[in-house]
């Protein structure tokens, strides 16, 4: 979830006119994730350098952890071709709808697990009425 608001943000930063370096700084100063703090400094000075993306992630150790090899690779993309913004917004989307997709299937899967922990439950409550019932009628056929 966390790529997504920052390719939204970025984006929508861009979109709005603002310099690229002012927008990774702001994106920078609004992150409190030290890792992803420390990635967006090293793109803004980068950048400030006269460096490509392409260029700056390669620059940067461990890359690939924080912003998945494809996802580098629209960006790039979209940096050479002048879409940049509208770039980062789709990936934001794209992120967006794959987060949304996996909460709606994780209900489903979490679905029959809490019925199966209920029905232990009402089993466990049964057992714990029932067996007394039985041990009192047995003490009484031995009296």
């Amino acid at each position: 979830m966390g790529k997504a608001i920052i390719t939204c943000l970025l984006g929508t930063l861009l979109e709005a006119g603002l310099p690229i370096t002012q927008a990774l700084d702001s994106l920078a100063q609004a992150t409190e994730i030290a890792q992803y703090k420390k990635l967006y400094l090293h793109l803004r000075g980068a950048v400030a350098d006269g460096n490509s993306f392409q260029k700056s992630f390669m620059l940067f150790k461990n890359i690939n952890r924080l912003i998945p090899a494809p996802m580098q690779q629209l960006i790039v993309a979209g940096e050479q071709s002048g879409g940049l913004p509208t770039t980062l917004l789709k990936i934001g989307q794209l992120f967006e709808a794959k987060a949304d997709l996996t909460t709606k299937n994780l209900t489903v899967i979490l679905e029959p697990i809490l019925l199966l922990i209920v029905w232990l439950g009402v089993v466990a409550v049964a057992l714990a009425v029932i067996l007394p019932i039985y041990s009192l009628i047995g003490n009484f056929k031995t009296n």
